[in-house]
C-alpha cells in the first residue's frame, strides 16, 4: 500500500513528530517509516499502524494534501520542529514538570537559556576553583619529594604544570567536557559521570533531595535523567488521588518513556482528570500494550530493549 509522500510529511510537522516517534507509537520498526519517504509500499497493517499513530485514515494518507493540513503544517516554526525532535520520554517530562510545578511549557522553555547560562558559568567557576586547588596541591606533593630525586620531581611539575595549562584553556573556552586527557581533579565515581558540568548537576541535584541518572552521551548530547523524581511525578498524574499504585506500572512506564504521548491527551483530562480517567485513557491508546516493558531477546524483526520498554527493529515490510 502507497502512502502519499507529501501528506506523510505534513502530518509529521503538524504533529510535531519525529520518524522515530512515530515509530514507537505506532510499533514499527524505523526504517519500515523510512519506506514512506521512499515512496516505497507497506503492508496494509503496517499502513494502519501509521494511520492510528497519526490519527487520521488510511484514505487521508494515501491523498494528496488537503489545504487544512498545508496550513496546519506551515504553522510549524524552528523551534516547534527542534522540539518536536526531543526524545518522547523528554517531552512528557517536559509535561509532566508543567503540571507539577503548575508553570507553562513556554515558560520552561523560555528560561531554558538563561537557566542554562547560569549552571554553564558555576560548572566554569566551580572547575576553576578546584583546578587552582589541585595545582596547588599537586605541586606541595611534588616539591616535598626526596632531594636526590630532583631530576623525577621537575619532570612531575613540568607535567603538573601541562595538565594545569591544558584544563585552563579548556574553561577559558567554556568548553563544559573539560579538557584533561590524563589527570583529572575530579575523581569519578561509579553514580558521577566524569563529565564536569554533568558532575555539577548531580551535585546539585543531591542538594535539592534528588537522583539524576545519565544516558551514555558526548559533550555535544548532555543527556541527565532525575529518575526518581520524574517517576514520582508519573505515578502523580496517573494516581493522583494517592491510592495504592502497585498495580498501574504499565501505565506509568508508557508515559515515563514516552511511549504514549501527554499532548496526545484531552487538555481537561491532562489538566484536571482523575486517575481513574487518565489511567482509562492511557489503556485505550493505540501505543498501550500491558506487561511490555521486560527484557527480551533482540534480533531481526523482534522487540528490542530500549530503556526498558520493547520496540520493534528492523524492516519489516522488506
Amino acid at each position: 500500500m502507497l502512502i502519499n509522500v507529501t501528506t506523510f510529511e505534513h502530518l509529521l510537522r503538524s504533529k510535531s513528530m519525529t520518524q522515530a516517534d512515530l515509530a514507537t507509537r505506532a510499533r514499527v520498526g524505523v526504517k519500515t517509516v523510512g519506506r514512506i519517504r521512499s515512496g516505497k509500499e507497506l503492508r496494509q497493517s503496517n499502513a494502519e499502524k501509521v494511520a492510528v499513530a497519526l490519527g487520521v485514515t488510511l484514505e487521508i494518507l494515501q491523498s494528496p494534501p488537503n489545504l487544512k493540513l498545508e496550513h496546519d503544517a506551515s504553522k510549524r516554526g524552528g523551534l516547534q520542529r527542534m522540539v518536536a525532535d526531543l526524545p518522547g520520554d523528554v517531552i512528557n517530562a517536559l509535561t509532566l514538570t508543567s503540571l507539577h510545578y503548575k508553570v507553562s511549557e513556554k515558560a520552561i522553555l523560555e528560561a531554558g537559556p538563561y537557566l542554562f547560562t547560569i549552571l554553564a558559568e558555576l560548572s566554569l567557576m566551580r572547575r576553576r576553583t578546584m583546578l587552582e586547588a589541585w595545582k596547588k596541591s599537586a605541586m606541595e606533593a611534588a616539591l616535598a619529594g626526596p632531594a636526590n630525586q630532583m631530576a623525577s620531581i621537575g619532570y612531575i611539575t613540568e607535567e603538573i604544570s601541562d595538565v594545569y595549562d591544558a584544563e585552563r584553556k579548556s574553561i577559558e573556552e567554556r568548553d563544559l567536557a573539560g579538557g584533561f586527557d590524563g589527570m583529572h581533579p575530579e575523581y569519578p565515581t561509579k553514580s558521577e559521570p566524569s563529565h564536569p558540568f554533568l558532575a555539577m548537576l548531580s551535585d546539585l541535584a543531591a542538594e535539592a533531595g534528588l537522583e539524576m541518572n545519565f544516558q551514555e552521551g558526548t559533550s555535544e548530547k548532555i543527556t541527565p535523567l532525575f529518575s526518581t523524581h520524574h517517576w514520582e511525578m508519573t505515578t502523580e498524574f496517573v494516581n493522583p488521588e494517592g491510592s495504592d499504585a502497585s498495580t498501574f506500572d504499565d501505565e506509568r512506564w508508557s508515559i515515563l518513556h514516552g511511549i504514549i504521548a501527554l499532548r496526545d491527551m484531552p487538555p481537561e483530562l491532562l489538566r484536571w482528570g482523575t486517575g481513574d480517567k487518565r489511567r482509562a485513557w492511557i489503556t485505550s491508546h493505540p501505543n498501550y500494550r500491558p506487561h511490555q516493558f521486560h527484557y527480551i531477546e533482540d534480533g531481526d524483526d523482534q522487540p528490542a530493549l530500549l530503556d526498558g520498554v520493547e520496540v520493534v527493529v528492523g524492516d519489516d515490510d522488506a
